[in-house]
C-alpha cells in the first residue's frame, strides 16, 4: 500500500505472467582485481508484467532461499491522473526559517473524480529519495472545486541539512577529488580519503552535489558494469570526544539510505576522530555523517553536518488514491522538484 505494507491482493490481481522468474542475464567482470558477476533484470519482462499502479517490491534470492533475499528493491508504477503544483520555500515560523524548508503544494484533479479526499487520498513526501525521513499522513487543508490544497506551516517541514560530501574514484591511477592516498594490498584496492571535519558550526557554503547519490564509472574503460573495480574506502572524521548514547554512520545511497553495520564508525582516541571503512564499486559518490541515538530509527544528520535553509535538495511528492470499493492504493500523481529555483 502507500505505506509499503503488504496489500491483500493475490498475485494474479497485480501481475500478468509468472509470479517468479529466473535472472538469466549476467556478465563476468573483466580486467578487475575483484572478481564479480553483474546481473541485469528488466521490469516489465517477457515472463512477468505488473498490471496495476502502486508500490511494488522486487525480491531477488537464491534457489530455495526466498526467506533470505540477496536484494530487495522498491519501485512504483504510475497512472498519471492528476497534476501537482508544488511551492517549496523557507519555513514559515521564525524559529525555523534559518534551518528548514517547507513543502506546500496543491493537487489539481479537473478530470478525475475524488469523492472523499480526506479519507481516500494519501500523500508521501520524500527528500532526496530517502525513506527514513519521509512524511506521511498529510490531509488537505482546503478542499476547493477540483483542487486540494496542502498549505501547512507545520507537519510539512524538512531540515534543510547541508550539501553532501563527495569523493571520486572513477580512476585508481592517480589522486582524484578528496583522495589522500591509494594503495593495494592483499585485501585489494584501498582509498584513504582526506580527513573530514564537523560542519555544524561553519557557515553555509555553496557546493554542487548529486544529493546523496552515486554513479558507477571507470574512466579508463568502456563498460563500467563489468570493468569498474571495487575498493575499500577509509573515512576519518575529526571529532574531539566520542558521542554517547548513539552511533555515527556514513550515510547516503552508498549505504542504501540505511544505517548499516558496515557503515558504522568507531571512535579512535589516538587520532581523536571517528574512523570507518566501506567496500564500494568505482565511481563518484556523495555521503554525509548521520548520528542515530540509541533506541531511535531516525537519524540526526544536522549534528555533524549542520542545518541550512539554503541547501539544495530534491523533493518528490507521491499521491495515492483508494476509491471506495478498491482493494489497493492507486498511484495517481508524482512530482519531483528541486529547491535551487525557489529562493
Amino acid at each position: 500500500d502507500a505505506n509499503w505494507h503488504p496489500s491483500a491482493l493475490l498475485p494474479e490481481q497485480f501481475l500478468n505472467g509468472f509470479t517468479e522468474d529466473r535472472v538469466t542475464n549476467y556478465q563476468f567482470s573483466f580486467n578487475t582485481m575483484q572478481r564479480f558477476t553483474n546481473y541485469t533484470i528488466k521490469i516489465p519482462g517477457v515472463n512477468m508484467q505488473p498490471s496495476i499502479s502502486g508500490n511494488y517490491v522486487v525480491i531477488i534470492y537464491l534457489p530455495d532461499e526466498k526467506d533470505n533475499p540477496v536484494i530487495t528493491r522498491r519501485f512504483m508504477i504510475l497512472e498519471n491522473k492528476i497534476d501537482i503544483a508544488p511551492n517549496i520555500h523557507r519555513a514559515t515560523f521564525v524559529e525555523e526559517r534559518n534551518n528548514n524548508q517547507e513543502v506546500d503544494f496543491s493537487i489539481m484533479h479537473t478530470n478525475y473524480r475524488i469523492d472523499n479526499p480526506k479519507e481516500d487520498i494519501k500523500v508521501v513526501i520524500m527528500q532526496n529519495d530517502r525513506s527514513d525521513n519521509a512524511l506521511y499522513g498529510l490531509k488537505p487543508l482546503f478542499i476547493k472545486n477540483n483542487e486540494l490544497v496542502y498549505d501547512y506551516e507545520k507537519g510539512n517541514v524538512f531540515n534543510g541539512g547541508n550539501e553532501f560530501r563527495e569523493f571520486d574514484i572513477r580512476t585508481l591511477r592517480y589522486q582524484t577529488l578528496r583522495v589522500a592516498k591509494y594503495y593495494y594490498d592483499t585485501t585489494g584496492n584501498n582509498i584513504i580519503l582526506q580527513p573530514d571535519v564537523e560542519r555544524s558550526s561553519l557557515p553555509y557554503s555553496v557546493q554542487g552535489d548529486i544529493n546523496g547519490k552515486y554513479q558507477i564509472k571507470n574512466q579508463q574503460r568502456d563498460n563500467s558494469n563489468v570493468e569498474a573495480d571495487y575498493a575499500t574506502i577509509h573515512f576519518l572524521l575529526r571529532y574531539d570526544n566520542p558521542l554517547i548514547n548513539g552511533n555515527l554512520y556514513v550515510f547516503g545511497q552508498l549505504s542504501d539510505w540505511k544505517y548499516k553495520e558496515e557503515f558504522k564508525l568507531k571512535y579512535d582516541y589516538e587520532h581523536r576522530a571517528y574512523i570507518g571503512k566501506a567496500y564500494v564499486k568505482q565511481g563518484f559518490y556523495n555521503y554525509i555523517y548521520a548520528y542515530v541515538q540509541d533506541g531511535k530509527k531516525k537519524a540526526d544528520e544536522t549534528l555533524i553536518e549542520g542545518n541550512n535553509f539554503q541547501t539544495e535538495n530534491d523533493y518528490t511528492i507521491f499521491v495515492y488514491h483508494k476509491p471506495m470499493g478498491s482493494r489497493y492504493d492507486h498511484l495517481i500523481g508524482y512530482k519531483k522538484v528541486n529547491t535551487k529555483n525557489i529562493y
